[in-house]
Order: C-alpha cells, then sequence, then structure tokens
C-alpha cells in the first residue's frame, strides 16, 4: 500500500513467541506460532469499508491527488514489542531471523 491508504482487517491472525522455545537446552519446540486466522464479521467490514471509501474518496477527488484506496487484509498481531514483530536486536536473543519471511509465507491476505 502506499501512504494515505487505509488497510481495513478482514481477518486476523495471532504471533505468539513460544517461552518453552527459549529455555535451556530446548530444542523441541519453535520459538514462534503462528493462529489460524480469525475471520472479521463480512457485514461489518463491508459497511465500514464503504463508509471509509466514501470518506477517503471525499477527502481526495480524482485529480487532486487521489483516490486513496481502502484495502482489506489480514491483520497480525503479535504477542511481543520487538521479537514476535521480528524485530532484530542484539540486546535480545529472540530467535527471530527469518520470521517475517515466514509470516508473510503462511499468512494469506
Amino acid at each position: 500500500t502506499g501512504a494515505g491508504n487505509v488497510v481495513v482487517a478482514a481477518d486476523s491472525v495471532l504471533v505468539r513467541r513460544e517461552p518453552d522455545a527459549f529455555r535451556k537446552g530446548a530444542t523441541d519446540v519453535k520459538p514462534y506460532s503462528i493462529s489460524a486466522p480469525v475471520q472479521a464479521d463480512a457485514g461489518i467490514t463491508e459497511a465500514y469499508v464503504a463508509a471509509l471509501e466514501a470518506r477517503v474518496a471525499a477527502v481526495k477527488p480524482v485529480g487532486e491527488g487521489g483516490p486513496y484506496a481502502v484495502l482489506q487484509g489480514t491483520d497480525v498481531t503479535c504477542d511481543s514489542f520487538y521479537s514476535s514483530q521480528g524485530r532484530q536486536v542484539e540486546a535480545f536473543g529472540d530467535a527471530n531471523t527469518g520470521l517475517l519471511d515466514t509470516i508473510e509465507a503462511e499468512v494469506p491476505g
């Protein structure tokens, strides 16, 4: 998406850090799990998208830098600030190298 676009979540997944993967000697547990998608209420989502499309078109009409897009996609919620978001910080042993690639490969939308 580009600047000014709005994305509405049609569904959501949770990326969760698995604490047992970080215990001393653990080798049998993946450090992160990704939940199955949970669908948003279709009627509410459609109404929200329609309202946003009308508002976005009013703010930036065609020919005046718009229209911006109102898109639908999958929300990815993370249970921790750095590690589950795939942030690479040397101060933390998060074992999250490649996590964003995994999310992109496993999560549709």
